[in-house]
């Protein structure tokens, strides 16, 4: 229980919290009324063929989000039997209930939703519905969900039952205007991220077909057919083994503790991916790297995942501290003739051609002499180092975005809970 000398002035201890006197505390029941959806038979494909009607499930929805599209769409019959023609309409609050309990939606077509789903209606004048947009996913549902044998779920009582803190209806219309303007913010930068990315893609695909030359003088290069596609004729063609050396390390024993917890950085598959590595999730010690096959690289190596599930196998990195690596992790020295980014760069645009390199009964793993026969263009130095820096200025442009994305998100999810605790007041920031 919160003592009353530790209530600020004009604050009050309201239920659990220490709110401002003008906000209230309510139940959910008293300020909205609320519908669960229903799921036609999957068994009964006339319900589901030639659907008609978007339908929404948890998928559909994801946090503090629009839903503009489904995944699945009812039928006519559904519609008219199952479902019995009610369906929610456009701008109505969407909450999950269920496995992912408390994630927001506003539903920006008519649909039908699944039963883990409940669609909100606000009633009367004490709440908004963007407020609640924002507002519900920050209830700690420990304190209400039950564990069902899929997961964690609310039960109908218990969705009744959640508290509400609700300030006056001007802060809430401000607070939500607050975290939709970060919202949008973020959202603007993913909108440049992903132009960004498209750029470097089809950069990437000129370079290593015509070379570092304006797109209106691409015709002018000219060509020759090989079998990594057309690249200029002044450029030769080797085998990565060719014109590198290519090793591997190892894992020191998990059950001897004196190997881990060192001061030694140590690579996996999963930490190289199209960056510069700077730090590693674990470390070994000193005798781990000296009774194991692990091996150190240098700053400045050039890595690829030789195997690793969903999308890794494949993908490159470059070292930016000395660090010991492991046994699915291809070291790659190129010669004196091939500069390291740029190798890097070929590798990473090649990368879907690499993966399919791969072998193995489960999973297509690469191995040291696969990649030692990847095929790989040699340009003078010259017009290495001209690319390189082209699509170095792109990654210095989506490492910048990258980074604002991330504030964005860190400040979203502090104006939030401290908005929603009243911690801050809308009337002393600025955004």
């Amino acid at each position: 229980m919160t003592e009353s000398s530790d209530v600020p002035k004009g604050y009050m201890a309201k239920e659990q919290d220490v709110l401002p006197e003008e906000w209230g505390v309510k139940r959910l029941e008293d300020i909205v009324d609320f519908k669960l959806g229903r799921t036609p038979p999957r068994k009964d494909l006339q319900y589901w063929e030639n659907g008609i009607y978007p339908w929404v499930s948890i998928s559909d929805m994801s946090d503090f989000s629009d839903i503009n599209f489904t995944k699945e769409t009812v039928s006519q019959l559904a519609y008219d039997t199952i479902l019995n023609g009610k369906i929610i309409p456009k701008e109505t609050l969407f909450m999950s209930f269920k496995l992912t309990i408390g994630r927001t939606s506003i539903l920006k077509v008519d649909a039908f939703h699944n039963e883990a789903i409940a669609a909100i209606f606000p009633k009367g004048s004490e709440v908004t519905r963007d407020y609640l947009f924002y507002y519900l996913p920050t209830i700690d549902f420990s304190e209400y969900y039950d564990t069902a044998i899929k997961g964690k779920t609310l039960n109908k009582a218990k969705i009744k039952s959640l508290k509400v803190s609700l300030p006056p209806l001007p802060e809430q219309h401000a607070i939500a205007t607050t975290l939709r303007t970060v919202q949008e913010a973020k959202e603007k930068t993913d909108d440049v991220i992903a132009a960004t990315k498209a750029l470097k893609a089809a950069m990437m695909k000129h370079l290593f077909t015509y070379g570092p030359v304006p797109p209106e003088e691409a015709e002018r290069v000219a060509l020759k057919e090989t079998e990594i596609g057309r690249v200029p004729e002044g450029w030769d063609l080797q085998p990565l083994g060719n014109i590198s050396k290519i090793s591997s390390g190892g894992t020191p024993s998990r059950t001897e503790p004196s190997y881990w917890n060192g001061e030694i950085p140590w690579i996996r598959t999963g930490e190289i991916n199209y960056s510069i590595i700077e730090k590693t999730e674990e470390k070994i010690t000193k005798a781990g790297l000296e009774n194991s096959s692990t091996r150190m690289v240098p700053k400045g190596t050039l890595l690829m995942a030789m195997y690793g599930e969903g999308i890794t196998r494949g993908r490159v990195g470059i070292t930016g501290i000395d660090a010991s690596i492991n046994q699915a992790v291809a070291a790659i020295f190129p010669s004196e003739k091939m500069l390291t980014p740029f190798l890097y760069y070929y590798l990473e645009f090649s990368y879907e051609k690499n993966r399919l390199l791969g072998h193995g009964a489960h999973q297509r793993n690469l191995s040291a002499t696969i990649i030692k026969t990847i095929l790989v263009p040699i340009p003078t130095e010259k017009t290495q180092q001209q690319i390189v820096e082209i699509l170095s200025s792109i990654d210095q442009k989506l490492a910048a975005e990258q980074s604002r994305r991330e504030t964005l998100d860190t400040l979203f999810t502090s104006l939030l809970h401290d908005l929603m605790t009243a911690k801050i007041r809308v009337n002393e920031i600025t955004v």
